[in-house]
C-alpha cells in the first residue's frame, strides 16, 4: 500500500458487507461507529481496494482514495462536510504524481490529468466548481493543450450555456452547437432571449466554433504542451 494512504475510517469501526461477488468475497462494505456510518469501501474481486470514502453525518469527510485494479493508488481527494477541501492529488500507473489542484469549501477548479503515450502528463479536463457543483465553463482538452474536443457551461450543477463537441479532425460535430437553459435544450432564439436577463450566459460567436481556446490563468498555468 502506498505511503500516501492514511485511512480516515476508524480501525475500530464495525464492518457490514452490503454486496459480494459470486465468489463470496466482499464487493461493497460499509463501516459504522454505533449507528453512524463512518465510511465505505469498494473492493476488487481479489480483495484489493478500489475506493475508500470516509463519512460523517452522512457526508464524505476525510480523504477519499481510489486505486486501479493493479493495486496502484490513483487519486486522493480531501473532503470536509461533503465538499472537497484541500489539495487533491492524482498519480499515474507508475506511481509518479501527475498533478494536483486545490478546493476550498467545494470551490475552485477541478483539474484532471491524462498521460500521453510517452508517459508525460497533460491537462485533460478543467471544470469550475462552486460549493460542490459545476458552475461555469468545463473543457475536455486535447493533448496539444491548445484545442478542446468538448466545451460546456453549467450553473449550480445544471447545463446552462452553449455545448460544443469536435471530432478527431477538430471539426465541429454535426448538430452542434447546442443551447441549454438549466438542463433543458432550447432553440437558439430562446437562448438569445434568455441572455437579455441572464448576463452570465455567453454570447454565441462563430469563431468559438473552432476548437482553439485561451484559458483562464489558473487553468493555463497547469497546461503541459508536448
Amino acid at each position: 500500500m502506498s505511503g500516501e494512504y492514511v485511512s480516515d475510517i476508524p480501525a475500530s469501526a464495525e464492518e457490514r458487507v452490503l454486496e459480494r461477488y459470486e465468489s463470496g468475497t466482499p464487493k461493497e462494505v460499509h463501516y459504522f461507529a454505533g449507528d453512524e456510518q463512518v465510511g465505505a469501501r469498494l473492493f476488487f474481486e481479489d480483495g484489493s481496494l478500489e475506493l475508500e470514502s470516509p463519512r460523517r453525518r452522512g457526508l464524505r469527510n476525510g480523504t477519499e482514495y481510489q486505486w486501479d485494479d493493479g493495486g496502484r493508488l490513483r487519486s486522493a481527494m480531501p473532503y470536509v462536510d461533503g465538499l472537497e477541501h484541500g489539495v487533491a492529488r492524482q498519480w499515474g500507473p507508475s506511481g509518479d504524481m501527475l498533478g494536483s489542484y486545490e478546493m476550498r469549501a467545494g470551490t475552485g477548479w477541478d483539474l484532471w490529468r491524462g498521460q500521453r503515450d510517452d508517459g508525460s502528463p497533460y491537462l485533460a479536463e478543467a471544470r469550475a466548481i462552486v460549493r460542490g457543483k459545476r458552475h461555469g465553463p468545463e473543457w475536455l482538452i486535447d493533448e496539444n493543450q491548445q484545442t478542446v474536443h468538448r466545451e460546456s457551461r453549467f450553473a449550480a450543477g445544471l447545463e446552462h450555456g452553449i455545448l460544443r463537441e469536435w471530432n478527431a479532425e477538430r471539426r465541429l460535430r454535426t448538430g452542434y452547437p447546442r443551447f441549454f437553459l438549466f438542463d433543458q435544450e432550447v432553440e437558439r432564439d430562446a437562448y438569445e432571449q434568455a441572455r437579455t436577463v441572464d448576463f452570465e450566459l455567453p454570447a454565441y460567436d462563430e469563431q468559438d466554433d473552432f476548437p482553439a481556446r485561451r484559458f483562464p490563468s489558473v487553468v493555463a498555468a497547469c497546461l503541459n504542451p508536448p
